[in-house]
C-alpha cells in the first residue's frame, strides 16, 4: 500500500521514498517515510514560495507586485500538474515573463485532466471553477492552453466550460521533438504532434497559434 502511495502521489520527494521502501523490504535499516499527498492544482508563479489555492490573494499579490490595477487584462494559462510535480516549467515561466511584460497579469493554474474524487481531485473543470471563476463570473480575459488531446473527450468538459468563460482559448503547440529537430524538419511538427496538440483541440473551439515548447534532453 505504502508503495502504491508514493507511485501515486508523485514527485521528487514520493520518488525518494519509494527507493527507501524497496530498500527497506530488500533487508536494509533505512527509516521509510509516509507518502506525501502533494497539491493536485493550485496557481504556481516562478516568484512565489508556494503554491496558492486561491485566486483573489493572488490576484491581489500580483497587482500589487506589477503596479496595476483591476482593470488590467487578466490572462489564464492553465497545464498539467505533471510540469509543476517534476519541475518541468521552463515555458510556463517564459509565458509568464513574456504575459507580464507585455503589461498584462498571468493567472498560472496546474491541475489533473481527469477526475478523481477518491484523492480530492475534480479534473480540468473543477479546476477551472476553483480559480477561473469568482461568484459564476469569469476572472480572465484570455486562456492560453498548452494542453493536449481534447477537452471533450473527457466527459464534454469543454462544451461545459467555454460556453461560460466566453474568452478567446488559444492553443499552445508543443512537441516531443528538440528545437533543432523541429527546425531542419521540412514538416515541422510530427502527424503525432498535429493529432495531440492541434487537431484534438479544435474539437473544444480553441484557436491554433504556433509552436511554444519542444522537448529538450538535458
Amino acid at each position: 500500500r505504502r508503495r502504491i502511495g508514493f507511485l501515486r502521489f508523485g514527485g521528487e520527494q514520493n520518488d525518494r521514498g519509494l527507493v527507501l521502501q524497496l530498500l527497506h523490504e530488500f533487508g536494509h535499516d533505512v527509516s521509510v517515510p509516509e507518502p506525501q499527498q502533494l497539491p493536485l492544482q493550485g496557481i504556481y508563479h516562478p516568484e512565489l514560495p508556494e503554491v496558492l489555492g486561491s485566486s483573489k490573494a493572488y490576484l491581489r499579490w500580483n497587482r500589487k507586485r506589477l503596479g496595476v490595477d483591476a482593470s488590467t487584462p487578466v490572462i489564464g494559462l492553465w497545464f498539467y500538474q505533471g510540469f509543476w510535480l517534476t519541475g518541468d516549467l521552463a515555458p510556463i515561466d517564459a509565458l509568464i515573463s513574456a504575459i507580464e511584460v507585455r503589461g498584462a497579469v498571468p493567472l498560472p493554474v496546474f491541475h489533473l485532466r481527469f477526475p478523481e474524487p477518491d484523492i480530492g481531485n475534480h479534473g480540468a473543470l473543477g479546476a477551472a471553477e476553483e480559480f477561473f471563476f469568482d461568484d459564476g463570473q469569469p476572472l480572465i480575459d484570455l486562456l492560453l492552453s498548452p494542453l493536449g488531446f481534447s477537452l471533450d473527450m473527457v466527459g464534454g468538459q469543454s462544451t461545459k466550460l467555454y460556453p461560460r468563460l466566453g474568452i478567446p482559448v488559444l492553443q499552445l503547440v508543443t512537441t516531443d521533438q528538440t528545437f533543432e529537430q523541429w527546425s531542419r524538419s521540412d514538416q515541422g511538427l510530427s502527424m503525432t504532434d498535429v493529432a495531440i496538440s492541434v487537431a484534438q483541440p479544435e474539437f473544444d473551439g480553441s484557436i491554433d497559434t504556433t509552436l511554444c515548447a519542444t522537448r529538450e534532453v538535458p
